[in-house]
């Protein structure tokens, strides 16, 4: 393996396939709102992305992008946010998301952004000790009603 990290900002669509993934990952262990993550396609995340400042890191075995992190600064500098961070499955356990978070949140915190929030999908919970690592802990519940 030759593992490399690049900045790929410049270089959003290359994750899109990553992405959808990641999406799929979220619709497989959605219990209630399985319809946002079949309705969410990557144009419509991009187009989010694209209204703030970003940086995008992909890491790179070979020449063959296996995972990513998206993180963001808005526009009063006030919020930082991990947007998306996948790591294909056959990578992981290798500290590349270790190496990911701490690379982004090196950037948000140059960036003299304190703020620093991540949101984790209910049914990926598994994420949440991963996180803990990095000092995030739960401030809020957000909760949604059910479509009739």
């Amino acid at each position: 393996m030759d593992i490399k990290y690049k900045d790929i900002s410049n270089e959003l669509d290359k994750v899109k396939p990553l992405w959808e993934e990641l999406n799929n990952h979220h619709l497989k262990r959605s219990t209630d709102f399985k319809d946002n993550f079949r309705k969410f396609a990557f144009e419509e995340r991009k187009r989010r992305i694209l209204e703030k400042q970003f940086k995008i890191i992909g890491v790179f075995d070979n020449c063959t992008l296996i995972g990513y992190c998206i993180s963001s600064i808005s526009d009063n500098r006030e919020i930082g946010e991990i947007e998306s961070l996948y790591i294909d499955n056959n990578y992981r356990g290798m500290n590349i998301g270790k190496e990911l978070m701490t690379k982004s949140l090196q950037w948000i915190e140059e960036n003299e952004v304190q703020n620093i929030h991540i949101y984790v999908a209910v049914g990926n919970e598994e994420a949440l000790e991963f996180y803990n690592k990095f000092g995030f802990r739960p401030s809020t519940y957000k909760l949604k009603r059910l479509s009739k």
